[in-house]
């Protein structure tokens, strides 16, 4: 949703705020009605497109059907583009209009719900440019605007983490509040990375408290001035050394409905489908996939990759998942997995079980919250 409000925001399709009339009263129908309307017009231009959920479920007869539910709007590529030429009118190179575009893209929700983010893609840059160890932070397999999805992530992630588990260290300095937390980052000298935030100056208008400033290595003077060693803590996210390890002792049980029939445009182009014979394909070739992971499994402990499961309602239930590699392609083309198997625990610690895979990208980045992953297969 944030992408398309960037759209909406950057079009200035409207010259009022949603509902409110010119005497300055909120009327709730008015602003329904408004943003149909506008969100009509741009779906016509091409510039959003309604993000669905799909829900399946099993009739009485035993096949499969599929509800889709508008649950909001999206931001098209186009109507990225469109954002970024409209907000960037006096850009003077592509360069500068391809930057404008990127910025539109980058999204920190985490942490704008804290703070207030100002060109969040600029904070990130040197991240990703230097002041951070080098790593594969853009998407490999998968077109994006975004330059840096899998650092965004990463970043975002980390900080609801740390505010979760009560990391983020606040002080007062010379009058002014700050606060910062640990990303977890080192410098290529070794030292631990830090985000920094002040407090927001004008809050008359019910802004958000802070101001995030940008990130820091340990030695610089605004880091230096807060105690501890040290100064913020990083983000944990496992308790057991065990959970981080696929124990064969386990019952492992794959759920081959969830597989077969949900997210199937995840699967190689020749085993999409909702017909037989494409659930028939999926079928046969994860028969073969799953057991040569496991082999894979024997070989190597390092094969299971741990990610980090945050359910959408919270972080109370967020625990540890394996991903394994899934192998679906023909033989000829085995020198790379296709999907990573979500591998996840029963709580009672007695079996695993696996009902989704994810793209490489994803998986990869997902792994990356944890820990640099093992480049035995997740290779991005």
């Amino acid at each position: 949703m944030h992408r398309a409000r960037v759209v909406l925001r950057s079009l200035d399709i409207t010259a009022d705020i949603y509902g409110v009339s010119q005497s300055g009263e909120f009327d709730y129908s008015r602003a329904v009605a408004e943003l149909t309307k506008d969100s009509e017009a741009l779906q016509q231009e091409g510039l959003i497109k309604t993000a669905v959920d799909r829900q399946r479920r099993r009739r009485p007869d035993g096949s499969i059907a599929y509800t889709d539910r508008v649950v909001g709007y999206v931001a098209t590529d186009g109507g990225l583009r469109a954002a970024a030429l409209h907000s960037e009118h006096h850009a003077k190179s592509l360069d500068d209009l391809r930057r404008a575009h990127e910025q539109a893209a980058t999204d920190l929700y985490h942490v704008r719900q804290f703070a207030i983010v100002q060109r969040p893609l600029d904070k990130l840059s040197p991240l990703a440019t230097g002041l951070a160890q080098t790593e594969p932070w853009a998407y490999q397999h998968t077109q994006t605007v975004e330059p840096y999805p899998i650092l965004s992530s990463y970043i975002d992630y980390t900080f609801q983490r740390c505010r979760d588990q009560n990391k983020i260290r606040e002080r007062t300095w010379r009058g002014q509040r700050q606060c910062i937390f640990n990303t977890g980052l080192l410098t290529p000298k070794l030292e631990r990375i830090y985000g920094l935030f002040d407090e927001a100056r004008d809050r008359s208008k019910g802004e958000l408290e802070w101001f995030f400033v940008g990130f820091y290595k340990e030695s610089d003077p605004p880091i230096r001035s807060f105690k501890g060693d040290p100064p913020a803590d990083r983000a944990t996210y496992f308790d057991r050394p065990e959970e981080l390890v696929f124990d064969n002792t386990r019952r492992f049980t794959p759920d081959y409905d969830h597989l077969l029939d949900d997210h199937v445009d995840r699967y190689p182009q020749e085993m999409q489908g909702d017909d037989e014979d494409a659930r028939q394909l999926r079928h046969s070739r994860l028969l073969h996939a799953i057991p040569r992971a496991l082999m894979k499994l024997e070989q190597n402990y390092k094969t299971a990759i741990p990610q980090f499961f945050w359910p959408s309602g919270g972080s109370e239930n967020a625990r540890i998942q394996l991903l394994l590699p899934l192998y679906l392609s023909p033989r000829e083309r085995y020198d790379r997995a296709d999907l990573g198997l979500v591998v996840d625990p029963h709580p009672s610690g007695a079996s695993y079980t696996a009902a989704t895979s994810l793209p490489l990208d994803w998986a990869y980045k997902n792994a990356r919250l944890v820990a640099r992953p093992d480049r035995d297969w997740l290779d991005p």
